[in-house]
């Protein structure tokens, strides 16, 4: 039975939708105010209604939600709320004929709402009909070895890969270091990043010995700020959340810890803004750090830069689909060719041609002006499945990301269990994938669900037999 929380948010959420459907102001600042404040009554009510469902506030519904709008609509909040900011800020809104941009902005806000109401409803599901049992399968020492074991398989590669691009960084440039990285086979790359996996699990397995984990938690802090430097800031900022999902799990939010939590996070954005300044300038990372600090607002940078991602998708909705058909699902069949090992470039030429991504830069529909674009989760819909099949399977990916979150949610907060590194590995590769390929994000779910599994088949120094639940994953 539905729950009157769940029918007001959800009459909430298609109420804003139906506001921003018919907003048809002449002037175009009010779109853009109508925009911003509309998509953020539309996450409010959100946050609320999936807190009240969850027992929790963070999980992974929030994260994925909040970097979701981020990512689609950070622009548009910009230009909405702070237009004499905008002015001296490259946006890439500006790029697109105003009437198409406001249409397509309808488009990206719907698909917005329905991946809202999909995890709302599948809370809703998850509540009332699933039951796993929760008994602690493993003691906390057991967990611990297994996630060290996962770290010690995949760490080495990940940080050898690391310091080669890092040190290509600092002797040619942060831009000339991405070439560097692209030359690594990516198979290998990907190999290297499953150490997300393991830290993540070593962090749920210290859960009741707070000062390792706090240790822990900065050292994974530390080395991943470090790493950006490399540019590798989305990929990064997906594993942060996911650290910080498994370092909150259980503790009570206190507004002491709000206020040092948002601190740390300007802190955080400010040093990645300044990883782009130091990619286009000859500072170094502490001028360029105090640059920013002091000369820039951190915020609107944020929101700008991580805006930037609506770009890709309001292309396929504005300038692609109205010439061309959509692809029929070609970036998810053959995105599986990324799975493999590229052996004699088969796979390679696979992967490459279900990037959608690709097929843009190939066309005329990109701007002169911002022709290296980066994937978007929700433009791959389109681009698959046109407008209304956008809808339908924005819905369905919404379905699918509450029924992880509450069930990974349970199993992080409330027992010492194994089978949540499943759901880390699955978790870690959908928060990359609002601004990645399907292609991108699969390989690293399929190869993490692997390494899992074979971990946990191995026998660490102990006898203790692990005892299988009935509920499977």
């Amino acid at each position: 039975m539905i729950s009157i929380n769940l029918f007001i948010s959800l009459i909430g959420l298609i109420s804003n939708g139906i506001l921003i459907g018919l907003c048809s102001f002449s002037s175009a600042q009010a779109n853009y105010t109508m925009f911003a404040t509309v998509s953020l009554i539309e996450v409010i009510i959100f946050i609320m209604c999936n807190k009240k469902q969850s027992d929790t506030l963070v999980n992974f519904s929030f994260f994925f939600v909040l970097c979701l709008y981020l990512f689609s609509f950070g622009q548009v909040v910009l230009m909405g709320f702070f237009p004499i900011a905008c002015e001296n800020l490259t946006i890439v809104l500006r790029y697109f004929d105003i009437i198409d941009l406001f249409s397509g902005l309808k488009w990206l806000n719907t698909t917005f709402i329905l991946v809202e109401m999909g995890i709302l409803i599948a809370n809703e599901i998850e509540r009332n009909n699933y039951s796993p049992k929760l008994s602690c399968n493993m003691t906390e020492d057991i967990l611990a070895n297994k996630a060290i074991t996962i770290i010690v398989l995949t760490f080495p590669v990940k940080i050898i890969v690391d310091l080669i691009v890092l040190s290509a960084g600092l002797r040619v440039g942060f831009e000339q270091a991405r070439n560097v990285l692209s030359s690594i086979p990516s198979f290998i790359v990907a190999y290297g990043n499953l150490a997300t996996i393991g830290f993540s699990l070593l962090i749920l397995s210290l859960k009741n010995k707070r000062r390792k984990q706090f240790w822990l938690f900065c050292f994974i802090l530390i080395y991943t700020l470090g790493m950006m430097l490399c540019g590798r800031r989305s990929e990064s900022v997906a594993c942060l959340c996911i650290y910080a999902l498994c370092y909150v799990s259980g503790k009570e939010i206190k507004i002491k810890t709000v206020l040092i939590s948002g601190i740390l996070g300007y802190l955080i954005l400010t040093f990645l803004n300044a990883v782009v300044t130091i990619r286009n300038t000859s500072m170094g990372i502490t001028d360029a750090f105090w640059y920013t600090l002091t000369k820039k607002n951190i915020l609107y940078e944020a929101l700008r830069e991580y805006g930037n991602t609506a770009y890709t998708a309001l292309t396929v909705i504005i300038k692609w689909l109205p010439l061309n058909a959509p692809s029929f699902g070609k970036s998810y069949f053959l995105g599986l060719s990324a799975i493999f090992p590229n052996f004699g470039g088969i796979m390679g030429d696979l992967t490459r041609a279900s990037n959608y991504g690709f097929t843009l830069q190939k066309s005329t529909v990109l701007s002169k002006y911002y022709h290296n674009i980066g994937g978007s989760v929700l433009g791959e819909l389109f681009f698959n499945f046109g407008f209304w099949g956008a809808c339908v399977f924005a819905l369905i990916l919404g379905i699918v990301v509450g029924k992880i979150s509450m069930r990974a949610n349970l199993l992080i907060n409330q027992t010492m269990n194994y089978k949540v590194c499943y759901y880390i590995a699955v978790m870690a590769g959908i928060l990359y994938w609002i601004r990645d390929y399907f292609s991108g994000i699969c390989r690293d779910i399929v190869w993490g669900l692997l390494i899992c599994f074979i971990v946990k088949k191995l026998s660490i120094g102990t006898n203790i037999s692990i005892q299988e639940e009935q509920n499977d994953v």
